[in-house]
């Protein structure tokens, strides 16, 4: 039994004959779960209703749709300031940027969610690293603008400056059609120029001492495995730029 068979299921049972769905049309896409606080309130006298076209009882269909909105819950970035600028048109050129770069797109996503949690205004005080995938000054001027100018950029806006920057370190260590998986993306942010090891940094360079917390394990290495790992840990479910 579907949640939408669930939620006809009980405005067929209010006494008002209100539909429940019109209810909680105005809940964010990204939030809606049918089984919610509404249908909550009605579960503990439904709970052992048994039905011929209810294959599972209704306890277990809400534990199956409250783990699914957790799940979904869990990959979503939590910030609604920065939600309100994202939308679908930055997945859309998320996408259009990733086919250029031979590379997944929720990879993509997942990169700059692991450094900037998709904050386009984020910046590191110490080292004045800005905005999506955190561009050092020197790379800002590199790809011929600044950290203070990113910085007044809009999400999708900067998405250009991702690409010239991963396009043109691509270019270091990696054919220009070369399939980019999570860990090679995420190296070419992180030390483009070694991104075709599979150890990028050890315990006595600076390069592992400025970004320990990438040494998932602790064994005093930085490898593009753990890398990959972070990535795709810092997914984000499409749902979230409805």
């Amino acid at each position: 039994m579907t949640a939408n068979d669930f939620a006809l299921y009980l405005n067929n049972l209010s006494a008002d004959r209100k539909p429940l769905l019109q209810q909680v049309s105005s809940v964010p896409v990204e939030l809606y779960n049918p089984f919610n606080d509404i249908i909550q309130s009605q579960l503990d006298e439904l709970k052992n209703i048994k039905l011929p076209h209810i294959e599972i009882p209704i306890a277990d269909e809400w534990e199956v749709q409250r783990s699914a909105a957790k799940e979904i819950k869990s990959s979503r970035v939590k910030n609604s300031v920065v939600k309100a600028e994202l939308g679908e048109e930055f997945l859309d050129k998320v996408k259009q940027i990733a086919k250029r770069l031979n590379c997944d797109y929720k990879d993509l996503i997942g990169l700059m969610n692991s450094e900037s949690g998709l904050n386009p205004k984020a910046r590191n005080k110490r080292s004045r690293a800005t905005g999506l995938i955190q561009f050092m000054p020197s790379t800002a001027r590199e790809l011929g603008t600044s950290v203070d100018s990113i910085m007044n950029m809009s999400a999708i806006e900067q998405l250009d400056y991702v690409e010239k920057y991963l396009q043109k370190a691509k270019k270091i260590r990696f054919g220009s059609s070369e399939k980019l998986d999570a860990g090679e993306l995420y190296a070419l942010t992180y030390l483009p120029a070694r991104a075709n090891r599979s150890v990028l940094a050890t315990s006595n360079e600076k390069y592992y001492k400025w970004n320990k917390g990438l040494d998932l394990n602790k064994d005093g290495k930085i490898t593009k495995d753990e890398l990959a790992q972070r990535v795709e840990r810092k997914q984000v479910n499409d749902m979230y730029f409805a």
